[in-house]
């Protein structure tokens, strides 16, 4: 397989990843295809570091190390395999099937490297806001739209648009009724995906309460 198409791959994953990825069918796939070696905490099995004769840190998929790594680079690692003990998934785990036990892995700790401008902690929701709003925007938009809501300059490079395309917090975005910006979440716009059926309404206003709460 050419380094071209792994590539090409590697960013369809991410992209259902930052789209769609389910923690929840990560976990089960993990559990099926990955604990047995990197263990049921994601640690890493001592029991099979012996066996590789490696130590059990090289097997630890939520240390700082791993955790510093691009979706990408992990991506091409599980679809290739890498120094001849880890088996190459390429065809046995779909592109979805790897973008959830990503989003899985990325959950317990491996925190995905982002640029400096996103590495801050998001801003914190105005008083009056509820706080599910908050964080239903973190787990379902700010892989796109940056933690602080202006914009991810790692997915607009990827979707080649400018970053401000992806800014949820500027005076045009601002400018828009509530209603507007809910039919989009439903429909979805180029890129963006339609939410219908992922959020209720109640849940698309929190995060739009939320939004508007942020300067």
């Amino acid at each position: 397989m050419n380094k071209r198409y792994l590539a090409i791959i590697a960013i369809f994953v991410v992209t259902q990843m930052a789209w769609a990825a389910d923690i929840g069918k990560g976990k089960l796939t993990y559990g099926a295809k990955c604990a047995s070696c990197h263990g049921p905490s994601a640690k890493g099995n001592p029991a099979m570091a012996k066996m590789f004769k490696v130590d059990a840190a090289a097997l630890n998929l939520v240390d700082q190390e791993t955790g510093a790594k691009k979706d990408e680079e992990l991506t091409t690692t599980i679809i290739k395999g890498k120094g001849g003990k880890m088996p190459a998934f390429d065809g046995k785990l779909k592109a979805d099937e790897i973008a959830d036990v990503l989003a899985y892995i990325r959950s317990l700790g491996a925190a995905p490297a982002v640029a400096a401008t996103e590495a801050k902690a998001p801003p914190a929701p105005a008083a009056n806001v509820d706080a599910a709003g908050a964080k239903l925007f973190a787990a379902k938009c700010a892989s796109c739209h940056g933690k602080d809501a202006k914009g991810s300059p790692a997915m607009a490079k990827m979707f080649k648009v400018d970053a401000a395309a992806l800014n949820l917090v500027d005076q045009e975005t601002g400018a828009k009724k509530d209603e507007e910006l809910t039919r989009t979440t439903q429909k979805g716009k180029g890129k963006m995906p339609s939410f219908a059926g992922k959020l209720k309404d109640e849940e698309i206003g929190s995060i739009i309460s939320y939004l508007r709460s942020l300067k």
